[in-house]
């Protein structure tokens, strides 16, 4: 028996091709959220253009690429201060090479704030669901003043019993 395979060609590809001047102003790499408290981001990155100015936006979690200016800064690492407990964020960095150059945005960086005293922590079913099967939970609690004395009190308590 003689088998014929028949190939058919496919559409192939279509490349636009388009040429611009190499960027004068290099994005910053490696940006890392290294600790996050509950009101505190250290953020750090790596300088590609020997620049010692930057500019950050710090904002919710799936905003997207910042379209106005930031915050500038001239240190590497930095810290953000003032963030809300218990919070989903994203950071963005980029060089600022001189006053009318700047390297796109690096980022996001996703991180979510620890709780903070005073936050309520609830299970993974919230304040009025269930937790879930087998759950388990770590927390880290950071007071408003290193070394102060951090004390759970539980609101409420209830378990299934085992079988």
């Amino acid at each position: 028996m003689i088998v014929t395979v028949l190939q058919v060609p496919d559409s192939g590809y279509e490349i636009l091709t388009s040429c611009a001047p190499a960027p004068t102003c290099l994005q910053v790499s490696d940006l890392a959220v290294s600790t996050a408290t509950g009101s505190t981001a250290d953020i750090s990155w790596t300088a590609n253009n020997g620049e010692t100015v930057w500019e950050y936006v710090i904002q919710a979690q799936g905003t997207g690429t910042p379209t106005t200016v930031g915050v500038e800064i001239t240190t590497n690492p930095y810290t953000i201060t003032g963030l809300d407990s218990a919070t989903d964020y994203e950071v963005f960095v980029r060089a600022v090479c001189n006053a009318t150059d700047s390297s796109p945005w690096r980022g996001p960086v996703n991180f979510t704030t620890s709780y903070a005293c005073g936050d309520t922590l609830y299970d993974s079913g919230g304040a009025t669901g269930n937790y879930a099967n087998n759950e388990l939970t770590t927390v880290t609690v950071y007071p408003d003043t290193a070394g102060d004395l951090v004390t759970f009190t539980f609101l409420s308590f209830n378990t299934e019993a085992e079988l």
